[in-house]
């Protein structure tokens, strides 16, 4: 019984075409975590922009004294109209809270005035820089159905 051997060329491409395949399928998987971090951090600087500049338009000390149910007070529909205004040319929620988690504004007209923000305590370290005057940024993960979220995470290199 003769078998059959692989001639040169075979064992040719075996030898090189074997290892730069590996080697691209590497490079390829360095670039994408590269470009997944730079992307990361250019939508962290974006989202910090838009809340920096929309911060200009919002004055604090007209929310501090609002109540649930105070979405007909002068104060905050000015507020809420910004925040809508912001909210509808970035696709971004937006929202005003105070230092012990409660709602203040929101870009969302069904959200409760007043009540207390439950996710944002989550992130209650990165809020701590906020509001020391500092900014954080976040890092993309996907979130139920498949959305892509933005979340508070102070090892990114996006914090700023």
């Amino acid at each position: 019984m003769v078998r059959p051997r692989a001639t040169v060329l075979v064992k040719l491409l075996g030898a090189f075409a074997v290892p730069t395949l590996a080697l691209f399928a590497l490079f390829a998987v360095i670039a994408l975590e590269v470009t997944r971090r730079d992307l990361d951090a250019e939508l962290g600087h974006r989202l910090t922009a838009v809340a920096a500049a929309t911060s200009t338009q919002v004055r604090g000390k007209y929310l501090a004294e609002l109540a649930i149910g105070d979405a007909e007070d002068r104060a905050y529909k000015n507020v809420a109209t910004k925040l809508e205004a912001v909210a509808a040319a970035t696709g971004a929620h937006l929202y005003v809270i105070d230092r012990q988690f409660v709602i203040r504004a929101d870009s969302d007209p069904t959200a409760t005035i007043g009540g207390h923000h439950y996710r944002a305590e989550l992130d209650r370290l990165e809020l701590a820089r906020v509001f020391a005057g500092g900014s954080a940024a976040s890092v993309t993960f996907e979130g139920a159905g498949g959305k892509i979220y933005y979340r508070d995470n102070p090892d990114s290199p996006a914090g700023a």
